[in-house]
């Protein structure tokens, strides 16, 4: 990108990109999209087209013919605004969290209602879950009353229904947790859906952009179900019926081309597993004011073939620059591998935990030791660490540390040995 951007606009994606949140996620999209299209097309960055400066001017090569200039911009499209009205995720981890000080370390299977507002202009999903000041008032008394019940032996189920508040949770006595809860991420509307919403502001300055070449915008996946979600025949709005109904209205636009990354579905698989990969869809507008041929936006889309793997699918990669591990990087915290005399942990995390940027209950929570530390073992049973070695991991924002165990005498008591 230095050749193509002036140091100021570097230096501000930089800005954008250190302080995490969406905006660093959609930065990282335009930076990858834009380098994409520099390697097929000759590339013009923040081109001015009259009043606006759009974010691209490309030269699409044509076999045997000259090549077709294509204007447009880069958005993201984001659930971030049900994920603020929806708070799912910091409510099961508060939970967890009041949990884990009761020593409680049971899956759980909970289960929230929901109610759908009776706005016709912007319908929508409201979950019925307690928002982050209702765990200082009764709802976070009541939880924390029945956790320590259920740790004394008592009931395992609790339930909570109290104005905007449904919410059931039970401890089951395994490991694995899950939950259920209507969709709050699927929209009702044509037009009130995190997708209409940002191609509308790019519809509106490519129409005021004074230029008569086909415009094209790139809507990138920040996190957004509707762009992955695979419809169900009763469903009235699709991802197709909104891009349908804003061809219809905004002739400015000649065509779409989506990028998500997402992770496949195997036989039987009751969610999404495998590595990321990454998806390039377009979608042509039939009523657009300057047109694009179909072989110039198939070209076109073929860029984003040059882009590299994906490190993280668009749900996973919006949930680590929103939540509570913003900026610590897709490490491999959390996970291990052992053998008989080897264990195999984050380096990065163990760098955390020895500078106190995590405590020593939180990582052993979180690497699932609650019960069964495996260096606490070792040293019980006589053997110290004999080894230290790393293991380099380029796609990964941190490396692997393996320690090796042997027997010690100093940690082993006197035995009485026998001849041969």
């Amino acid at each position: 990108m230095q050749a193509l951007a002036p140091i100021r606009e570097l230096q501000a994606t930089a800005r954008t990109l250190n302080r995490g949140r969406l905006q660093a996620l959609q930065a990282e999209w335009e930076l990858a999209s834009l380098w994409a299209l520099s390697r097929t097309c000759c590339l013009e960055f923040k081109p001015a087209a009259g009043p606006r400066t759009l974010d691209f001017r490309v030269w699409v090569p044509i076999t045997g013919s000259a090549a077709v200039e294509v204007v447009g911009d880069v958005t993201t499209a984001s659930d971030e605004s049900a994920e603020k009205r929806n708070p799912l995720v910091p409510f099961l981890r508060e939970v967890a969290r009041r949990a884990s000080k009761k020593g409680i370390t049971s899956g759980t299977q909970w289960k929230l209602e929901g109610e759908k507002t009776e706005s016709k202009r912007s319908p929508r999903m409201v979950l019925k879950i307690p928002r982050p000041d209702d765990f200082a008032g009764e709802f976070g008394l009541a939880l924390d009353q029945f956790l320590a019940a259920f740790a004394r032996g008592g009931p395992s189920i609790f339930r909570y229904r109290h104005g905007h508040i449904d919410v059931a949770i039970a401890y089951t006595g395994r490991k694995e947790s899950g939950g259920s809860y209507p969709s709050y991420t699927l929209p009702y509307s044509n037009t009130a859906n995190p997708v209409y919403a940002p191609l509308l502001e790019k519809a509106d300055q490519l129409r005021d952009a004074e230029t008569s070449a086909p415009s094209v915008v790139i809507l990138c996946d920040g996190g957004c179900d509707l762009l992955q979600h695979k419809p169900f025949p009763a469903e009235k709005v699709t991802l197709n019926s909104v891009l349908r109904h804003f061809f219809r209205e905004h002739g400015s636009v000649s065509a779409v081309v989506i990028l998500t990354s997402d992770r496949p579905w195997p036989a039987g698989a009751t969610v999404p597993w495998g590595p990321p990969r990454l998806q390039t869809t377009h979608y042509w507008n039939p009523w657009a004011r300057h047109p694009i041929d179909d072989q110039v936006l198939q070209r076109f889309a073929d860029c984003f073939d040059a882009l590299p793997s994906p490190a993280d699918d668009s749900r996973n990669a919006y949930l680590r620059v929103t939540g509570a591990r913003r900026g610590k990087g897709l490490s491999h915290y959390g996970g291990w591998h052992m053998s008989e005399n080897e264990v195999k942990i984050s380096s990065l995390g163990l760098h955390r935990l020895l500078a106190g940027d995590v405590d020593l209950a939180t990582f052993l929570r979180d690497h699932q030791w609650d019960e069964g530390n495996p260096f606490a073992r070792w040293l019980r049973g006589g053997k110290a660490i004999a080894g230290i070695s790393f293991e380099s991991d380029r796609d990964r924002d941190g490396d692997w540390i393996i320690f090796r165990f042997s027997r010690d005498a100093a940690l082993s008591a006197f035995k009485v040995g026998t001849r041969d």
